[in-house]
């Protein structure tokens, strides 16, 4: 019985991972947006990019452009002008053996539509 309870939490600690986060700075001069107008703020907008790897390094696919182009589909659906306070994180979950994982880029920021001067802001 001893031995199969070792076994066990071997297994799991084997088995188990980790998660990292971190920032991702994407092209720094499209993420700087102040409005010089006043607008409506429609809300927060949020999208991932994702894909599978082998080791920390090697993603099959997803990156952070592909997940801010997302966010910015889904502003442009809500009728948006532009997305102010952008931010945009990674996280990596390896999951099996610290080898094999995914890898998610997630990007977000506030929608915005200008207005008329003397609108709603």
């Amino acid at each position: 019985m001893k031995n199969l309870c070792l076994f066990f939490c071997l297994t799991a600690c084997l088995l188990s991972g980790c998660t990292m986060t971190d920032v991702v700075q994407i092209n720094t001069s499209d993420n700087i947006h102040i409005p010089d107008r006043p607008y409506q703020n429609l809300g927060k907008v949020h999208a991932e990019s994702w894909g599978i790897g082998f080791v920390y390094s090697a993603f099959l696919a997803g990156s952070p452009q592909q997940a801010k182009a997302a966010a910015e589909r889904e502003a442009r659906k809500r009728g948006a002008d532009a997305i102010i306070n952008p931010a945009c994180y990674a996280e990596t979950h390896m999951p099996l053996l610290m080898l094999i994982g995914w890898k998610e880029y997630h990007f977000s920021g506030d929608a915005i539509k200008y207005v008329a001067e003397g609108g709603t802001k």
